[in-house]
């Protein structure tokens, strides 16, 4: 009797945990709502910008089924940078613009979309994540690059950042980027930790040829929580 009243208790433990309801298995889409904020840590380190450190934050001021819009502040050496972007529904980046030192605006287009997340996210999934970078200023607008990506959702792992210690789904993505004026080749690789407490990621590596960006989750809010 009490052997059965064991599995049961069990059972049911295992029903109710929301990990048994479909997060061990997959992540999905999130839904934002104006005011989320999210704020990391920086690492950048690229041939013409040697180990910068610097805290960017980033605040959805608009979003819909479509998009999600909004603002980030960049600071570092005592200096904060402002962009607006939009990402795509999936939480993929398709436009930033920024403020250039002279008062013009810079602006860059993912085309369609940078592709890191397919939503819902779940174990064992592949797919491409191809896109071109444009970058538009008032003198022109070309297309410097051209990205060529496999992304992988590899598996669930517990991602100890600044802001906490979080269970979080690892993507890995790896491929060639080519210099579109040249048409030189490199080689490009992310990987991405995406926590469904945060509704963002939570960590991510990504190396581009040797050019280094790295974020970690400092902290973040929440507007319905």
């Amino acid at each position: 009797m009490t052997r059965h009243f064991a599995s049961a208790f069990l059972l049911l433990a295992v029903l109710l945990s929301p990990v048994a309801v479909g997060e061990e298995h997959h992540a999905r889409k999130p839904i934002l709502v104006k005011g989320d904020t999210w704020t990391f840590k920086t690492l950048t380190d690229t041939p013409a910008v040697r180990r910068q450190e610097a805290v960017e934050q980033f605040t959805v001021t608009f979003a819909n089924a479509a998009s999600i819009v909004g603002v980030s502040v960049r600071t570092f050496d005592g200096k904060a940078v402002e962009s607006d972007w939009t990402w795509d529904s999936h939480l993929n980046y398709a436009v930033s613009t920024t403020a250039g030192i002279s008062g013009e605006s810079n602006k860059v287009v993912y085309s369609p979309s940078r592709g890191t997340f397919r939503f819902p996210l779940k174990v064992g999934d592949q797919y491409d994540a191809a896109y071109e970078v444009i970058i538009g200023t008032k003198d022109y607008t070309r297309v410097v690059f051209k990205f060529a990506r496999t992304a992988r959702v590899v598996g669930w792992q517990e991602v100890t950042v600044p802001a906490g210690k979080f269970k979080a789904l690892l993507i890995e993505s790896d491929g060639t980027m080519t210099f579109a004026d040249s048409g030189r080749q490199g080689p490009t690789s992310e990987k991405i930790w995406y926590s469904p407490d945060v509704r963002n990621w939570v960590k991510s590596i990504v190396n581009n040829a040797g050019a280094i960006w790295q974020y970690e989750l400092l902290s973040y809010k929440l507007t319905d929580e």
